[in-house]
């Protein structure tokens, strides 16, 4: 078999697959005010954001954005300000249109709930119906539905909506709480 065939039906192989991948209903997750999630995810888990945090007060995402738009226009501003004097009127613009495509991509086109990391517990302190970070102390959500037994120092959680993950029992997870 030639490589350009194997290539082809490794091609075919994942379309194939992705075209028939199983349609999830995402599980019925809600808040202590009864809403659903806003960054919920088909497989359960919660897109999230607030990585960015002063003690207990989460930094919003968008104010981030509209920081780097800034830094942005100041260096637009000190390298092309002595060339194209007319620009200086639109620099202002970059924060504001940083903050509103971030608000945009966090709302609307990718959903994302507003969070905040409220402790750290050992794997073998998890409870059901905590909800815990995946990935250290930012990146997507999920609550627990199951702690399985310690085997060999590991233990596997279950979230709600199926997904399983696997930890050493000393390993620290964040806990955290869902804003939106």
């Amino acid at each position: 078999m030639t490589a350009e065939r194997e290539t082809d039906l490794a091609v075919d192989e994942f379309f194939t697959a992705f075209a028939h991948r199983r349609k999830t209903t995402p599980p019925n997750l809600t808040l202590p005010d009864g809403s659903r999630p806003l960054g919920l995810t088909p497989d359960g888990l919660v897109r999230t954001t607030g990585w960015l945090q002063f003690g207990k007060r989460p930094v919003d995402s968008a104010l981030v954005a509209a920081a780097v738009g800034l830094l942005a226009a100041v260096m637009i501003t000190i390298r092309v300000l002595p060339v194209f004097v007319g620009i200086s009127g639109l620099l202002p613009l970059l924060p504001t249109a940083c903050y509103l495509s971030w608000r945009a991509l966090t709302k609307r086109l990718l959903p994302s709930s507003g969070s905040r990391n409220v402790a750290t517990v050992t794997v073998a302190e998890l409870r059901v119906g905590d909800w815990v970070r995946l990935h250290g102390s930012i990146g997507p959500v999920g609550e627990v539905a199951a702690v399985a037994a310690e085997v060999d120092g590991r233990s596997e959680v279950e979230f709600l909506g199926g997904v399983k993950k696997e930890w050493s029992v000393q390993d620290r997870l964040h806990l955290v709480e869902l804003l939106d």
